[in-house]
């Protein structure tokens, strides 16, 4: 099965679930199997798991056993909704913090964190991640965006962004574009710079087709 067809039954999936309004899209779950795939992520962190419709979909999808995966969530709704809305194996795999400061306690580093929230601590994520790592901002969330270059002064940034729309049976607007997601390579390998290169030409390309669609 393609990560466009699996990102697409859970984004479905999660989207029948109460608190579904805040999930993340469809497009940017893809983005997110596909960075952890192709750059072959194992120790991932996520800054506000919400229902779960992320760390579900990479969990199930590479195999809970082959992931270290950690997530911080204090509200009460989701951590109850996480219980619910992951299937057994990948709850009892992921590990989950009430926050960041909690992070800090495992003395683990990530390769890949992904802030679907926020969190005063956000900024002190530096010792945390591995050379390599890659952060992925889900969401608009400019200002952690901005706060994060500064602190990341080297590291390229993409802005992947979608030329499909919200399916209908989700809980995005229909003729609304799929959000897209946010991503920084802090010390970015060869290959990870081509990759960045193609999705800016992609995000350029796609601009281009929707302002001549207005």
């Amino acid at each position: 099965m393609s990560l466009r067809r699996i990102a697409k039954i859970n984004y479905l999936r999660f989207s029948a679930f109460e608190g579904s309004q805040h999930i993340a899209s469809e497009f940017a779950i893809y983005k997110l199997l596909e960075v952890t795939k192709k750059f072959k992520r194992v120790s991932i962190l996520e800054v506000g798991l919400g229902i779960g419709s992320i760390s579900d979909t990479i969990l199930t999808y590479k195999k809970s056993e082959d992931l270290y995966y950690v997530g911080t969530e204090n509200n009460a709704f989701c951590l109850e909704s996480l219980k619910k809305n992951l299937n057994e194996k990948s709850y009892n795999t992921l590990r989950i913090l009430s926050g960041i400061d909690k992070v800090f306690e495992l003395r683990k580093k990530f390769d890949l964190a992904i802030i679907d929230g926020s969190d005063d601590n956000i900024l002190s994520l530096a010792n945390q991640l591995e050379s390599d790592a890659i952060i992925a901002i889900e969401g608009d969330r400019i200002t952690q965006v901005n706060d994060l270059k500064k602190v990341f002064p080297k590291a390229k940034f993409v802005h992947s962004i979608s030329l499909r729309k919200n399916d209908p049976n989700g809980v995005g607007i229909p003729w609304h574009w799929q959000g897209g997601i946010k991503l920084l390579f802090l010390n970015p390998t060869n290959s990870q710079l081509v990759y960045c290169f193609t999705e800016k030409l992609k995000t350029k390309l796609i601009n281009m087709y929707r302002k001549f669609l207005k």
